[in-house]
């Protein structure tokens, strides 16, 4: 039996900065995120995809073409959020229950970091959270989600994504997310 596998996306990158505000760049604490979250799994049956590992430029349509070659067991795309707001939120396609069972866990890890929640939340055609990422669960029967876990624009919410320990601590809660989903098991 092969070992289940997870595609980790770090949101962004290359070209591409994301959010921005002062020093806080969305592709750079993605990245940060991601490779965390890769770590931590390190130590789990499991194997890791990574959309990207450096700074480089990573469309939604490379990732998705990904997913469909690789048929990961589940997809995890970081992201951080702007606009003004406060809190983590995490994205699942609305049709598909898997996926939404996975953003709950995604959302249960990142509150126990002391985040404030604002729930998980859909992402469907026709609105402007009608997320590529999340999208392809629906048409791969893959669990996937878009997790937002603070606003780089929010001076409270920079505090929590101020250093690299605590973004090494946002990548070990999509992690242990991703093991209390799959039920894996540590290395012997």
């Amino acid at each position: 039996m092969s070992k289940p596998t997870i595609y980790i996306a770090a949101g962004h990158g290359g070209n591409d900065p994301g959010a921005v505000s002062g020093k806080y760049i969305e592709k750079a604490l993605t990245l940060k995120t991601a490779l965390a979250c890769q770590n931590y799994l390190r130590n789990y049956e499991c194997e890791t995809v990574m959309a990207r590992t450096t700074d480089k430029s990573c469309t939604v349509a490379y990732k998705m073409e990904e997913v469909e070659q690789k048929r990961p067991s589940l997809v995890l795309e970081i992201h951080y959020n702007a606009g003004g707001g406060e809190g983590c939120e995490v994205y699942y396609w609305h049709t598909h229950a898997p996926s939404k069972s996975l953003a709950q866990k995604v959302l249960t890890e990142m509150t126990k970091l002391g985040q404030k929640s604002r729930g998980i939340k859909e992402s469907k055609a026709g609105t402007s959270y009608n997320f590529g990422m999340c999208r392809q669960a629906a048409t791969t029967g893959i669990p996937s989600i878009l997790g937002e876990y603070a606003f780089v624009d929010n001076a409270k919410d920079q505090a929590k994504i101020n250093s690299d320990a605590k973004l090494r601590a946002v990548g070990e809660a999509y992690a242990k997310a991703a093991v209390s989903y799959l039920g894996l098991k540590k290395k012997a």
